[in-house]
């Protein structure tokens, strides 16, 4: 009878522990759902790219070069209602980093130098968000969603572990979080790269209506393809995140590494190629007062005079 009972207790164990283990990727699927359908909170994300290069038969001119992109940063701190958003940009570029500021209404975004404490004014229609063309903005969030779809759609049960309950420092305090683990397999990540690039070559028009109010000229197929290309060279990809999910089932907080490895590159090419992502998610669905700027005339420069002079700008 303590025999039976004992199998017994192991089926239902083992029973139990399938039935989490598939609940696991429906529950991280539902909390990134959640977190991108927030109405109102505020957010940051910081990126870090390390570049290695084949340093062999170049010059010390281009070996110079190449230091300076060495490391980029960019971070991001936001805070946005219905209406109106607020952000902080920081970008650490050639060894240089640039602060703006940038505020979006209804119908205009501001952007803030603040090294020369100037404003750069855009009609949000000027960024192919116009009357006439109301469906590129919707066409961008499709771009998007349809992105984020082939991601999920492509992650298995056995991609995501749930580790244990956890207390975690946040914005918002200390908060009860569940640890998740995403590890898909390279031949998953190559395969949605692959979905990546043919819906970006599906969206192709709404790609153009941002890309060509500041150069008409660009070829959008020809940049995707570059950069499939380049994205091919690299022999070895590996991809891991690590999402906590607090007891409201928004992501609080999100940690993503990606390596792309090659191994006999050209000279002056990558060797490797390492991103580092933190996302973090508080105030969410917390009311957000956000007050766009009144600026003067005489605080406003011209968006095309900043790019013919930007050197004199920051000096």
């Amino acid at each position: 009878m303590k025999k039976i009972l004992t199998i017994i207790l192991v089926i239902l164990a083992v029973v139990s522990l399938i039935g989490c283990n598939q609940d696991y990727l429906q529950n991280y699927k539902e909390a990134v759902e959640k977190t991108d359908g927030r109405s109102q909170g505020k957010e940051s994300i910081k990126i870090s790219i390390n570049n290695d290069f084949n340093q062999e038969n170049i010059s010390q001119e281009i070996i110079e070069e190449l230091n300076y992109l060495k490391n980029i940063e960019f971070e991001v701190t936001s805070s946005f209602n219905k209406s109106y958003s607020k952000s902080r940009a920081y970008i650490k570029y050639r060894g240089l980093g640039y602060d703006i500021n940038l505020y979006t209404g209804e119908s205009e975004t501001l952007v803030q130098i603040p090294i020369i404490n100037k404003y750069i004014k855009i009609d949000n229609e000027d960024l192919g968000f116009n009357e006439d063309e109301e469906n590129n903005f919707e066409g961008m969030e499709e771009l998007t969603s349809k992105i984020q779809g082939e991601w999920l759609d492509l992650l298995q049960k056995e991609d995501v572990v749930k580790g244990k309950r956890d207390l975690m420092t946040t914005q918002d305090g200390d908060v009860k979080v569940d640890k998740y683990t995403i590890s898909p397999s390279e031949e998953q990540l190559r395969l949605f790269l692959k979905k990546f690039f043919a819906v970006l070559r599906s969206e192709e028009e709404s790609l153009k209506a941002l890309i060509q109010n500041q150069n008409e000229k660009v070829n959008v197929e020809e940049i995707v393809n570059n950069l499939e290309n380049a994205i091919d060279e690299f022999e070895k990809i590996t991809f891991k995140n690590e999402t906590y999910i607090d007891v409201d089932g928004y992501i609080v907080k999100e940690f993503i590494n990606i390596d792309l490895e090659n191994y006999d590159p050209q000279p002056g090419s990558n060797s490797k190629i390492s991103v580092k992502v933190e996302i973090e998610n508080w105030e969410n669905e917390a009311d957000q007062t956000i007050e766009i700027p009144e600026v003067e005339e005489s605080d406003l420069i011209d968006l095309e005079s900043m790019e013919n002079n930007f050197e004199s700008f920051i000096k």
